[in-house]
This record gives structure tokens, sequence and C-alpha cells, in this order.
């Protein structure tokens, strides 16, 4: 599921570039987009949580994953400006470079703060159901 989000970043990022966006507009655009993509792929195919699609526990663990998406944006960002505009790297390999570091903590954030057993979305799960 990681690899259709990062094709989905990856190809929304190069069209935006090809049309003339910015490269940190095209970042965050392109990354929100492969972010709602990979919420789903994730909560129905790695977390396997096809049973609670209740719209209370969905708009809190979208929350929380926009939440977790909103910081690792900003450091890939930061990651992105520093190796283009003061390494002089070139944009699209910086890109992927940097999403390599950014998959990890992604996965480390979701695993541990959003679909997480036993914490709080498990605990609303009980107190909803």
């Amino acid at each position: 599921m990681g690899s259709i989000s990062v094709a989905v970043n990856l190809a929304m990022f190069y069209i935006l570039l090809l049309i003339g966006v910015n490269y940190l507009l095209s970042n965050v655009v392109s990354y929100f987009v492969a972010t709602l993509v990979f919420f789903l792929l994730n909560k129905i195919y790695v977390y396997q949580q096809r049973d609670n699609i209740r719209l209370r526990l969905l708009f809190k663990e979208f929350s929380l994953f926009f939440a977790t998406r909103i910081g690792t944006t900003v450091i890939e960002s930061l990651l992105l400006f520093i190796c283009v505009d003061i390494f002089k790297l070139h944009v699209f390999y910086s890109k992927i470079g940097i999403s390599v570091v950014i998959i990890i903590l992604n996965y480390i954030l979701s695993t541990f703060f959003v679909f997480r057993q036993g914490g709080a979305v498990d605990d609303d799960k009980q107190r909803y159901s």
C-alpha cells in the first residue's frame, strides 16, 4: 500500500512541476492527496480495520492520521528546501530520496499513534459500540 501512495505522491508532484507549479507547493498538494489515499489503504488493507468504518471513529482516526502527516509534510518540505535551494540538488531526485525517510517516519507514527491496538482509537470503539 505504501508503494501506491508513493506512486500517487510522486506522480502528482511531477505533473504539478510540469505545469509550472512551485516545487514546494507541488510537494504539499501531492503529499496531501497521497495522504488521503494512504489513509484509506492503511485502514482497510494494512491494519485490516474494515469492520469499524463508523463515521465518528473514521473522523477521529483520519484527524490523527492527518495531524501526523502535517508534521511529516513540514519535515519533508524543509528537507526539500535544503536539498534544492541550499545544496542545489535536482528537485525530483531530492523528493525521491527524502520520501524514503518520510515513509519510515509515517509508518512509525501510524503504527504507534493512529491505528494502534489498545489505544485511544480502540477505547473510542468500546465507548460507542
